[in-house]
C-alpha cells in the first residue's frame, strides 16, 4: 500500500505573541506549530493559507515539509477553526519517523 505524500512550504517565525500572529493572520498565512518525536522542543512557523487548504484537498496523511535546516515528515496534529466562520486559526504539525 502506497502511502500519499504532500509537500508543504513553511516559514519560520520568531514571534509568538498574538500582535504576530494577527498580522501573519492579515497577510493571509496561518499560525502554527511544529512538534518534533525525539525532543522537548517546538517550533512555530507560518503557511500560506491557501498551500495549507490544497494540502487539506490532496487527501495526503504525511506531508513534507522544511522546517529550519532540516526536512521533515508530518501529519496534523491539531486544526484549530473559528467558531462561526470555519476559518483555520491555527495548525499543530507532529513529526514523525518513518521506520517506527
Amino acid at each position: 500500500m502506497s502511502v500519499k505524500e504532500f509537500k508543504l512550504e513553511v516559514n519560520k517565525r520568531i514571534g509568538s505573541d498574538k500582535k504576530s500572529r494577527k498580522k501573519i493572520r492579515r497577510e493571509g498565512g496561518i499560525p502554527g506549530v511544529y512538534y518534533s518525536y525525539d525532543s522537548k522542543e517546538s517550533i512555530s512557523f507560518s503557511i500560506d493559507q491557501k498551500e495549507l487548504l490544497l494540502a487539506q484537498k490532496s487527501g495526503a496523511h504525511i506531508f513534507n515539509v522544511s522546517v529550519g535546516d532540516k526536512k521533515r515528515n508530518v501529519i496534523f496534529k491539531s486544526v484549530q477553526y473559528h467558531p462561526v466562520t470555519d476559518e483555520i486559526l491555527h495548525i499543530d504539525l507532529y513529526g514523525v519517523k518513518m521506520d517506527q
